[in-house]
């Protein structure tokens, strides 16, 4: 046991390890794992997404649908489709 540079003088026998998040590609693992499980949650039912709340509107009432946007509602989605 060594006593390391800038730890207070603490005595540790073990070897100092790397930050996970240091490693890009297990950052991209870890983006890929969490975006394979979200839809399976949902599809389980695990996930509830009752409480979300979904308007639709055609593209010709885009004007309608920003302004339904710009409302600053907790889980309100709003939808523009073609028709």
């Amino acid at each position: 046991m060594s006593d390391k540079q800038g730890n207070g003088g603490i005595r540790s026998p073990h070897r100092p390890r790397a930050l996970s998040c240091a490693c890009p590609s297990s950052r991209l693992a870890e983006a890929t794992t969490r975006a394979t499980r979200a839809p399976a949650g949902t599809r389980s039912g695990l996930l509830d997404l009752s409480q979300y709340q979904v308007t639709e509107f055609s593209l010709d009432d885009v004007n309608e649908a920003v302004a339904h946007a710009a409302d600053d509602k907790p889980f309100a989605l709003t939808v523009i489709h073609p028709s």
